[in-house]
């Protein structure tokens, strides 16, 4: 089917229309990762040479002079909160206001968001958010709150990160007016350098035919869908050669159910500057130029599908072969980490052998149990750094790989900031929970018994248990110290782990026929249990956790 596009549309045109979110659609949905995206987007473009930043697809039915959008509601919500922040920043910034240039930032302001004073707004969004968006986004109101339903805690976030982005942006300049320049500029890149192409039908079933079309599951078509295009264009005497390759890269990842365009950052990453999932396409498509540019690139994600999908899903994929790696790359994936996948790749693109990656990945465990699942640390601060240590190593090989070690651990808690940290660390997430504390107990055990922590043959048991009823501790004592590590433990399945809300008397009798000594050994001689056996055996943890990372 071919559709009748309207190509390079710039934003600024787009606002000025009459847009409506029709009442079916789901609520405005974007969180903090999403608006860091866009800002570190926008940022990147406007301070690039670059001419245009494509924004994608807009699908639009037509009723009248209302244009109901099918297609980019989250999008274009975004850019309207963007435009209600710099309108709020540059109303705080003094300067003279009789120049051209704030009298063109007002014009747009108007032409975009609508006229405050006649209470007309391009943009009507339905559902949850619409007062509080009309309020406090589309009015000049500064969001106080973020209201009561989902939808309106999104504004509200998106907001913030949008507004906190604007402010450190605007922050080197020496006065208001340059504030307020620098604003200007940022705003006039989104308005005419961001474009997209748009479609426009009087037809409401032939609107959702192109989406259904277009998007498949109703998702935005993937940045992998532009590249595989974009390759193919590309290739001529490696074309069949680049196909094959591309379609069981494809099938591999479809099978898996992972997702080939984090696959390709994460590659790309693994020898590049860092980019986001937005800017991905624009950046291979600007590097990649001539036809062997794209079979190398190409063979590069054929020789290392294979490892990222050890690390996605270490279960069923073994690209090592090795169980000491594959036991600490299953540790990772428990523990949600996948920022340091392009470290791994950059080990295998330069032939790094298996025992200095052994070494790689134990430093990386170190860090994020000690950083983040302990410490205060979050894991997407890392992602830049370990981007730039798998730059290293890919360009400078296995001479590279000590130095790199040697920089993760020093990045990584000293044992008195994770002593400090440990003493009150709460862990609500079973799955990680019941890894952290089977890692402490086989460091114990040694080869006596080996608890594998990706099985449901092992149950956490908390031992101040969930259900207050039987207990009756005070309720501030009970919200505060069930999570801690100290009031956890293990219990084999053949143990019985049905005792869970019983007292401690008979969770005692349970422990003790336990096959682990952490449980029969432990518990033998102590007869209550509350906040201070808690944190006792808090600090017993630690001295194991210490040397295990």
């Amino acid at each position: 089917m071919a559709f009748p596009w309207d190509t390079n549309v710039s934003l600024e045109e787009v606002l000025s229309w009459k847009i409506s979110v029709p009442d079916y659609q789901r609520d405005y949905a974007w969180d903090v990762d999403e608006a860091t995206d866009f800002i570190g987007d926008l940022i990147d473009f406007a301070e690039s040479k670059e001419e245009s930043y494509l924004f994608g697809q807009f699908i639009f039915y037509e009723e009248g002079d209302i244009k109901y959008i099918i297609d980019g509601q989250q999008r274009i919500t975004t850019t309207t909160i963007f435009m209600a922040v710099v309108r709020n920043v540059v109303a705080t910034l003094k300067f003279d206001r009789e120049d051209e240039d704030y009298t063109s930032f007002s014009s747009c302001i108007l032409k975009t968001i609508g006229s405050e004073k006649k209470g007309e707004f391009k943009l009507t969004i339905k559902g949850n958010g619409r007062s509080y968006f009309e309020q406090y986004i589309q009015r000049s109101n500064e969001p106080k709150n973020s209201g009561k339903y989902k939808a309106t805690k999104h504004i509200k976030k998106v907001y913030d990160v949008l507004k906190s982005s604007i402010l450190e942006y605007i922050d080197h300049c020496k006065d208001d007016q340059e504030k307020f320049e620098y604003i200007l500029k940022i705003t006039n890149r989104l308005m005419n350098g961001f474009v997209v192409s748009t479609i426009s039908t009087s037809d409401l079933s032939q609107a959702y035919t192109i989406f259904e079309t277009l998007n498949s599951r109703g998702k935005d078509l993937e940045p992998s869908d532009l590249l595989k295009n974009y390759f193919f264009q590309r290739c001529k005497s490696n074309l069949s050669l680049v196909k094959s390759e591309w379609a069981e890269i494809d099938n591999e990842m479809d099978e898996a159910k992972a997702s080939i365009t984090h696959f390709i950052r994460c590659y790309w990453n693994s020898g590049n500057d860092l980019v986001r999932q937005r800017a991905l396409y624009r950046a291979i498509s600007k590097d990649l130029k001539s036809d062997d540019d794209v079979r190398q690139f190409v063979g590069g994600l054929y020789n290392t599908y294979q490892v990222y999908l050890s690390m996605f899903d270490p279960q069923h994929y073994d690209y090592f072969n090795k169980a000491e790696i594959q036991n600490v790359i299953q540790n990772l994936s428990i523990l949600n980490a996948k920022m340091y996948y392009p470290i791994i790749l950059a080990c295998v693109r330069s032939d790094v052998d298996t025992n200095n990656i052994y070494r790689v990945l134990k430093a990386i465990e170190s860090l994020i149990v000690r950083n983040i699942i302990i410490g205060p640390e979050n894991a997407n601060a890392y992602e830049s750094e370990f981007s730039q240590y798998a730059n290293k190593i890919t360009h400078d090989g296995l001479n590279s790989v000590d130095e790199v070690i040697k920089i993760i651990k020093n990045k990584t808690l000293s044992d008195d900031r994770f002593t400090t940290y440990f003493e009150k660390a709460t862990i609500k997430e079973t799955k990680v929970s019941r890894l952290i504390l089977a890692e402490i107990y086989n460091y114990e055990n040694g080869k006596e018994l080996k608890i594998n922590p990706n099985t449901s043959e092992v149950n956490v048991e908390h031992i101040m248990p969930h259900s207050n009823e039987i207990w009756n501790v005070p309720k501030d004592i009970h919200e505060s110290y069930l999570y801690y590590l100290g009031n956890q433990t293990l219990l084999l399945k053949e143990d019985n782990a049905s005792v869970s809300n019983e007292s401690f008397s008979v969770k005692k009798i349970a422990y003790s026929r336990s096959k682990l000594k952490q449980n029969s050994e432990y518990f033998e001689n102590i007869n209550s249990w509350g906040k201070d056996e808690i944190e006792e055996r808090q600090m017993s943890l630690l001295k194991t956790a210490i040397r295990r990372w």
